[in-house]
């Protein structure tokens, strides 16, 4: 492939790195829950520099390692430290929205099997629906985010 020639893979790696790090500083008002959403095509990027024949992705990040040792301390935490923080909370974060919704998803499949929005008006009754769709569809979103996020953690530990 025309990536085995590539000159700049280390340089490539480290700025996947920090735009994955700098999209946590975005000014957008729904950064929180956006960013994963600006955060999920850097992950196919990662494990192709990852898993790159030449090893010079992996290079790449082991050398940013020694220099985030080497700099523990330092006023500015080094890239990867902030890299692999963000990861974690990423992580973190997401398996427990996704267990939230799927707790909350299951006491409303509970009322509704157990009759209580029979008793609701029409529109109650579908709001309820929506509602109880619209948590589904939350509660899909972390569960996919999470894993992607967890399986990027166990490829690069």
């Amino acid at each position: 492939s025309s990536f085995v020639d590539f000159q700049h893979v280390a340089y490539l790696t480290t700025s996947v790195v920090h735009l994955f790090v700098d999209i946590e500083f975005t000014d957008d008002p729904h950064q929180f829950e956006q960013k994963f959403n600006y955060r999920r095509p850097l992950y196919p990027i990662l494990r192709f520099l990852w898993d790159e024949e030449q090893g010079r992705g992996k290079q790449a990040i082991r050398e940013k390692a020694l220099e985030a040792l080497q700099n523990i301390e330092a006023t500015k935490p080094p890239l990867l430290l902030s890299f692999i923080n963000l990861f974690l909370n990423d992580s973190i974060f997401l398996i427990d929205e996704a267990i939230d919704h799927m707790r909350q998803i299951k006491v409303q499949e509970q009322e509704r099997d157990e009759g209580e929005w029979e008793q609701l008006a029409p529109q109650e009754k579908n709001e309820k629906e929506m509602n109880l769709q619209q948590l589904v569809s939350i509660a899909r979103f972390h569960n996919i985010m999470s894993n992607e996020t967890v399986e990027a953690l166990s490829y690069m530990s």
